[in-house]
């Protein structure tokens, strides 16, 4: 091991394997990161934590050369061996090939296809062996995918399907790829962006232990991550970006988790927000039009909370952690597998969303190009298609009634411009957003559910999709919000449920919902679509 590899406890010293220094981005007028600077050591895992908007993303794209920089700042790869490659940030930080060799990345949704084998996956980034006839070596793949394999402590066939492995097993799969990306560096740079994030409890330690492993043989990892809980536990040093700001960048061991907090959130943050949630009137609340009791699907499991008429309450939580399956069993298009659920107070189990739809269940999807609108409809075939018997006369539709209809909607909502003639597709992503709530609106329901309201909208159109939520509420409805934001949680939601890996884990009520309170009461704090307060290109 290199005399350079650092203690995982205590400062860093040494040359680093990777250096930004003064990195600055802006993408027209808007400046996402400022002056960046970190540095990742040998043998040490370095957390990156913040915030929504806070321009993680964006420095990881930089350093993964997606971005160019702006002028003025450089990164540096150095190695273990102490020679260094350096990069002004003037021009395109290195080439690819470059690149390739000096360090690797692990994103989020990993970038697995799950009908080829692990072998054909590191093939997919490290390209084929292939013999003087131009056949592919399968000997010479699986050769380097079990090499790749044993680096992480899996024991898999190079020919077996990615589809068929657990949670963790693909995670450190994708892992092991990255790492055979630098031709078996004894001391590589490692990129990894929520590793653990859709992961169950029971296979996060293993993924962690074999972070913890790669560090102590000499890899310098970024641990991009929204779990405190896991930076404090693995992470030697830590840095926190808010505004596109380094805000501090120090050992762990000399930060309190709280102390981390302060610094993601900012008191401005948290005063705007408190300061724009609307609070739920006492007097509209009543009995539960909704009793969830310990329901369970594919990706949760004892999930118990009620909403009532004239409340908005948020389902939030990390990617993965199971909140939008929640929203689906409710609409009827996926089958609870345990637990039971009360609508109006009777039994409710939907087999389809027909039922949903009788019982008074309103449900607006997350994917709105895909399951929410009809792209090649009008506004108004969109607005008035689950009403469309009432616009009808002795089997002929009135096509200036259903018009009229939709266009009052459209008011409602504030669609821009209001064209109830014009096809769904030539709207903003704002306004087809407002046409798909306006449809579920028109059947008054006694129920709301909106998953990823303001996914893909222009920060424009959220006030108005937040007024329309609230006014569902006003009117009686009972309002389920399902986000990844806590942000958004926190300026819509009169109470907020927070799931973690399938289970709750906390319910705060009006008094308690803060952004402060939402990281602190689950082990990890999500990663959320834009938001008013983020910046939009992050």
């Amino acid at each position: 091991m290199p005399t350079e590899i650092q203690s995982r406890i205590g400062p860093a010293v040494g040359k680093p394997l990777v250096a930004l220094q003064n990195i600055s981005k802006s993408f027209g007028v808007a400046r996402v990161l400022t002056d960046v600077s970190i540095s990742l050591h040998p043998g040490r895992i370095h957390g990156l934590v913040g915030m929504n908007g806070s321009g993680k993303s964006t420095l990881i794209k930089i350093l993964a050369g997606v971005h160019r920089p702006d002028s003025g700042g450089s990164i540096e790869f150095g190695s273990a061996a102490g020679s260094t490659e350096r990069s002004g940030a003037s021009r395109p930080a290195l080439r690819r090939g470059e690149r390739q060799a000096q360090i690797a990345f692990v994103h989020q949704d990993l970038g697995l296809i799950d009908t080829l084998s692990i072998a054909d996956n590191f093939a997919l980034s490290l390209g084929y062996k292939i013999n003087r006839f131009g056949r592919i070596r399968e000997n010479a793949m699986d050769d380097i995918t079990r090499r790749g394999l044993a680096r992480v402590g899996v024991d898999f066939p190079a020919s077996t399907l990615v589809g068929e492995l657990g949670a963790a097993e693909r995670t450190l799969v994708a892992i092991a790829r990255a790492l055979t990306q630098l031709d078996g560096k004894s001391s590589p740079s490692l990129v990894v962006d929520e590793p653990t994030a859709a992961l169950p409890r029971s296979e996060v330690d293993r993924v962690l232990g074999v972070l913890e492993t790669l560090a102590d043989d000499g890899a310098a990892i970024l641990f991009v991550t929204h779990n405190l809980g896991e930076v404090m536990r693995v992470a030697a040093d830590v840095t926190v970006l808010r505004d596109g700001r380094v805000i501090t960048s120090q050992p762990t061991a000399s930060l309190t988790e709280q102390e981390i907090v302060d610094k993601m959130l900012g008191k401005a943050v948290e005063d705007a927000l408190d300061k724009q949630r609307p609070r739920a009137r006492a007097s509209a609340i009543g009995a539960p039009t909704l009793r969830l009791h310990s329901v369970g699907g594919r990706r949760t499991e004892e999930v118990t909370f009620n909403v009532a008429p004239g409340e908005i309450v948020v389902l939030t939580g990390l990617v993965g952690c199971g909140k939008s399956e929640i929203g689906r069993i409710l609409a009827g298009s996926f089958r609870m597998r345990s637990g039971s659920m009360e609508f109006d107070g009777k039994p409710y189990a939907p087999r389809s969303p027909r039922d949903a739809l009788a019982a008074g269940v309103a449900y607006v999807p997350a994917e709105r190009l895909i399951r929410g609108g009809i792209l090649s409809f009008s506004a108004t075939e969109n607005i008035t298609l689950p009403v469309l018997g009432s616009f009808s006369h002795r089997g002929f539709t009135a096509p200036e009634d259903e018009e009229t209809t939709a266009a009052q909607y459209m008011r409602q909502t504030k669609v821009a411009p209001a064209r109830p003639e014009q096809l769904f597709a030539a709207f903003s992503g704002g306004n087809q957003q407002k046409i798909v709530l306006s449809r579920a609106l028109i059947r008054r329901p006694k129920l709301l559910v909106v998953d990823e309201p303001t996914q893909g909208v222009d920060v424009g159109a959220i006030p108005a999709l937040y007024g329309q939520l609230r006014a569902a509420a006003d009117a009686g409805a009972a309002v389920l919000v399902i986000t990844s934001s806590y942000e958004e949680a926190v300026a819509v939601g009169d109470r907020a449920v927070l799931l973690d890996r399938g289970r709750v884990a906390a319910e705060l009520g009006s008094d308690q919902l803060t952004l402060a309170a939402l990281i602190s009461s689950g082990d990890q704090t999500p990663v959320a679509h834009e938001h008013p307060l983020s910046e939009r290109t992050n």
